[in-house]
C-alpha cells in the first residue's frame, strides 16, 4: 500500500524530479527556520539566513 502511494506521488505531474516540487519546499523551509529564529538573541542569528529570506521574499 505504501509503494502505491509512492508510486503515485512519483509518477505525479509535479513529482520530485521536478523543480516544481523542490523550489516550493526550500522556500518554506528557510521560512520555517527563520520563525525559529524569533526567539533567538540577536547576536546568535544567522546573517546569511537573513540575506536569503530577504531575497526570497521580494524575488520569489
Amino acid at each position: 500500500m505504501v509503494v502505491l502511494k509512492l508510486q503515485a506521488l512519483w509518477n505525479h505531474p509535479t513529482k520530485p524530479r521536478t523543480i516544481h516540487f523542490w523550489a516550493p519546499t526550500f522556500k518554506w523551509g528557510v521560512s520555517i527556520a527563520n520563525v525559529a529564529d524569533i526567539s533567538k538573541p540577536l547576536k546568535s542569528l544567522s546573517y546569511p539566513q537573513q540575506i536569503d529570506m530577504c531575497y526570497v521574499t521580494m524575488i520569489l
